[in-house]
């Protein structure tokens, strides 16, 4: 007989795809160009309003507004891109052999797992294509855009292989994205190339290396962030003849008491759940 699904929250979850976060876009593209700017702020405009947290896949639809934004968004990167910041061959020449040595990598880091059959070729081919339609470097950013239009590069999956089980790159993106609320980094990615991401220890090793400082872990201060629903407590107006003292510096100064504690808990003192709510 089959046993019943679980349904006491530790089962693993359907296969599922979802789009980046804003916050999750600009890390991304910020960790692929190497550039300052957050980019996904101007999603904001188009995003989808709902309850719950920020990264649920309910709530991040690609709507026809966002997608055309989005397209805007990567030829303006592309365009403003320098080629030798991206890989040392491309400072000197665009040649086709360069610009594949330069994919090989860059794709890797773009959709968070190895190419698969074929990618590649498309990807240089259509290089080839568009430097002798316009010039070398009009097609390197062709390339650039179509790689940060990709849904490999704007969605994240979940799916497996077939057994039931994640992909270590599927593990490494979920990791990376919950706790840092960005890409995998190259010691995690290294990690899920090698096999060293197979098993709990493995997860918790990593997890441990990326929460080892605050400014890594975007993510998992987001979700105390939304949990606490910290973000509205300054909108909440107070009747004045019951509460004389509050006011809008005093209720900001409350959200970032309450995001100075969980920072003390989580980086200072010993990172665990009752401490927090003490």
């Amino acid at each position: 007989m089959t046993p019943a699904p679980r349904d006491d929250g530790c089962a693993p979850h359907a296969p599922r795809i979802w789009a980046l976060t804003p916050a999750q876009y600009s890390r991304s593209v910020q960790g692929l160009l190497g550039v300052d700017e957050r980019p996904g702020d101007e999603l904001a405009a188009t995003g989808i309003v709902g309850e719950g947290f920020t990264n649920e896949a309910s709530a991040l639809v690609l709507s026809e507004p966002r997608t055309a934004q989005l397209y805007r968004i990567a030829r303006r990167l592309a365009a403003a891109v320098e080629p030798a910041k991206l890989h040392p061959c491309l400072a000197s020449s665009l040649d086709p052999t360069c610009v594949r040595a330069f994919l090989g990598t860059f794709g890797v880091r773009a959709f968070r797992r190895p190419w698969r059959p074929d990618e590649l070729d498309a990807y240089a081919t259509f290089f080839v294509a568009e430097a002798k339609a316009r010039t070398p470097m009009s097609a390197l950013r062709a390339v650039l855009a179509a790689i940060l239009m990709s849904p490999h590069f704007l969605f994240r999956t979940e799916l497996g292989a077939g057994d039931g089980a994640l992909t270590a790159f599927e593990r490494a993106a979920a990791l990376a994205y919950l706790l840092t609320d960005g890409p995998p980094d190259a010691p995690l990615l290294a990690a899920a190339t090698d096999g060293r991401l197979g098993g709990p220890d493995d997860m918790a090793r990593e997890a441990r290396r990326l929460l080892a400082r605050p400014e890594t872990g975007a993510g998992f201060l987001r979700f105390f962030d939304e949990q606490f629903h910290l973000g509205e407590i300054p909108a909440i107006d107070k009747d004045a003849q019951v509460f004389p003292g509050w006011s809008a510096d005093l209720a900001a100064s409350v959200a970032t008491q309450a995001r100075l504690h969980v920072r003390e808990v989580l980086w200072a003192d010993d990172a665990r759940l009752e401490t927090l709510f003490l």
